[in-house]
């Protein structure tokens, strides 16, 4: 361009018409150089997907070859062929020979950047042509399914989830991509309580997920290590990318449960840890420089897949989550699978649902110690909130297309149902046991009704188990007394209890969510996703809140302050700048359980308008909720905030 100017500037000879062209010449090169790149089609509406590679190439990448090919019919309706002259050019760096080498460097792809690291891959366009190279076998099996990403599949599809069909395929000329993991070591360890839990078919759909999530390397557990020993396993493990390892080799890696709470004893199969909770510690285990192996523990993939994809993406990149940007990630990953239409419906009643797990695990119920006497009946609102949020999770069912039924059933309905009937079952058998006076359990209508009404919701529970394919018993309810058939059906009732309205149960009492805070000094931050409040607070060290509330009464008092779980973090509660008290935090196995670590402080101040002030002398420090109680010794069990 410069040179067109240079020309015609210096040149007097030149007529007015071809001062014109050349001036028409400049006008196109500055039109051009500020129009949007032209997208390079790779599949047409017509043709099929096609590729060529090189002639060796690693088995997981022929593994990842088959998974493309079958994409591509998903997607296109048409399989991904090998052809001479196919646009898709996959070249595997470590297995090249010296024709290939020189094939490679004529396309001039950077490969200094990344030759030299392990599992790295590059996606780029050269002219027509889309070069996916990977410096190994994983990296370019990573390379080939991150184009299958691109066209719309997700990992998830190895579940039943199958990928929306696209007319054409395409990707903007500028296009480079050039990844490659910041963990060397990225780890699943599948649990199980018994040997019968995992098949090698379980297995082979285990390991296809493991390489779309780019996890390499599995675990077995006590249970389950019996199949690792086995050449075809091995085989097969290797044919994915994945490394077999004991647990002693991944001491002392990052761990994120997904299955149990502390130890094994403690299943957790149907719910999991609130999105907030998870992605906190991702994003605190990212922003650590070291680079140990990280490790998921789980049990059902597809009961936690979005807290699995979480750890598989933060394990690769160490890009860290965000708190602002998590429910928006969650709500993306949502229509990712089931449209848009869905995730809109779907992301209040999934808040919902992480906002009761949150409470308490559905499973672990029977060690939580609801309080039917105070607040209106905690145990009845809680079986309540369930039952109304599985009601409306009904009217999302039509909105998912026919496609995505299993998906749907095993990511969102499953969860979500045996929840619901789980907590009824263990309630109304905690309710039984409350009421029923001993010796007399089947002479109290109350006692028998609620007894009955948990051996129905128990019914239920097998029946969705046996739908759902889940091989481990279902536990019975602990109950006063045994019911035959016919008892159950004569005291069972669908009659829901009469709920007065929360505020009118409180009295003198004031709860508030820790985010309804008047005032917070600078580096306070909301945590969606996270506690009962589902918006719990975290403070910097240092980091002050602040809370207006009107004391009723001139009575002493306590404030209860319900903090995220977490050892050895410390802060100052006072109120008024006066009388301030310390707490120093440490979590038992109940803290787990219920989701909050809850300290009591005492305090006598007079009726009228206080500030209350909550101050972190440590890092770590989430407040979720907070209570102003005149009656000290109150036993309860959730923080009377929300109308459950």
């Amino acid at each position: 361009m410069w040179l067109i100017f240079s020309n015609f500037a210096g040149n007097n000879k030149n007529t007015p018409k071809m001062k014109i062209r050349l001036l028409f010449s400049l006008l196109l090169c500055a039109t051009a150089a500020t129009l949007p790149a032209a997208n390079v089609y790779w599949f047409d509406g017509r043709q099929h997907v096609s590729y060529v590679r090189q002639k060796k190439l690693s088995p997981v990448v022929e593994q990842a070859i088959d998974l493309f090919s079958a994409d591509m019919t998903a997607v296109t309706g048409r399989n991904a062929q090998e052809k001479s002259n196919g646009q898709i050019v996959i070249f595997q760096l470590d297995l090249l020979d010296n024709k290939e080498f020189k094939q490679l460097t004529a396309l001039y792809v950077p490969i200094n950047k990344f030759i030299a690291r392990p599992e790295a891959f590059y996606i780029g366009l050269r002219g027509q042509k889309i070069v996916v190279a990977g410096s190994d076998a994983r990296g370019t099996a990573y390379g080939l399914l991150e184009l299958s990403r691109q066209a719309g599949v997700s990992p998830w599809t190895e579940t039943g989830l199958p990928p929306e069909r696209r007319r054409t395929l395409s990707m903007d000329s500028k296009t480079e991509i050039l990844q490659w993991p910041v963990t060397a070591v990225r780890a699943l360890q599948p649990f199980s309580n018994t040997r019968r839990d995992f098949d090698n078919d379980d297995y082979r759909k285990l390991f296809r997920l493991m390489l779309r999530l780019r996890l390499n390397t599995l675990v077995p557990d006590s249970h389950t290590e019996h199949h690792a020993t086995g050449k075809a396993f091995r085989h097969f493990a290797q044919e994915q990318g994945v490394d077999i390892a004991t647990a002693r080799q991944c001491e002392g890696a990052e761990t994120l449960d997904l299955a149990y709470i502390g130890d094994a004893s403690h299943e957790l199969s149907l719910s999991t840890p609130q999105p907030g909770i998870v992605a906190e510690q991702l994003d605190r285990a990212a922003r650590t420089a070291d680079r140990r192996p990280w490790l998921v523990r789980i049990h059902r993939p597809t009961c936690a897949d979005f807290a699995l994809q979480l750890f598989a993406d933060m394990a690769w990149s160490h890009t860290p989550v965000g708190s602002d940007r998590l429910t928006n990630r969650y709500r993306t990953w949502l229509a990712g699978l089931f449209g848009d239409v869905a995730a809109q419906k779907l992301i209040p009643l999934m808040t919902d649902y992480y906002r009761l797990t949150g409470i308490c695990k559905p499973e672990l119920l029977e060690y939580a110690d609801f309080n039917e006497g105070e607040f209106g009946n905690e145990l009845e609102r809680y079986i309540a909130a369930y039952k109304s949020l599985a009601r409306r999770l009904d009217s999302v069912d039509g909105t998912i297309d026919r496609e995505r039924k299993t998906a749907y059933e095993a990511a969102i309905k499953y969860p979500v149902t045996a929840a619901a009937i789980t907590v009824e079952m263990n309630l109304q058998a905690q309710e039984a046991r409350n009421i029923a006076r001993p010796g007399l359990f089947y002479r109290d209508r109350e006692a028998l009704a609620a007894a009955a009404n948990s051996l129905r919701a128990y019914d239920r529970l097998k029946e969705l188990n046996a739908r759902m394919g889940n091989r481990r018993p279902t536990p019975m309810p602990k109950l006063p007394g045994k019911l035959t058939d016919k008892q159950v059906k004569q005291y069972a009732t669908d009659e829901q209890p009469e709920q007065q309205p929360l505020p009118a149960q409180l009295g003198s009492t004031v709860a508030l969510n820790a985010a309804a805070y008047s005032s917070a000094s600078a580096g306070t931050a909301r945590q969606p996703m996270t506690g009962h409040s589902m918006n719990a607070v975290r403070l910097p060290r240092g980091g002050v809140v602040r809370y207006t509330f009107m004391a009723k009464e001139d009575n002493p008092a306590v404030v209860r302050v319900a903090t995220i779980p977490r050892s050895g973090t410390n802060y100052q509660v006072s109120i008024d700048g006066t009388q301030t008290q310390t707490a120093y935090t440490r979590i038992a196995t109940a803290d787990l359980l219920r989701g909050q670590t809850v300290v009591s402080f005492n305090f006598r101040v007079p009726k009228g308008l206080h500030t209350l002030e909550i101050k972190a002398l440590s890092d770590g420090v989430t407040v979720d909720q907070w209570m102003f109680d005149f009656d000290i010794n109150r036993q309860f069990y959730m923080f009377p905030v929300t109308d459950y």
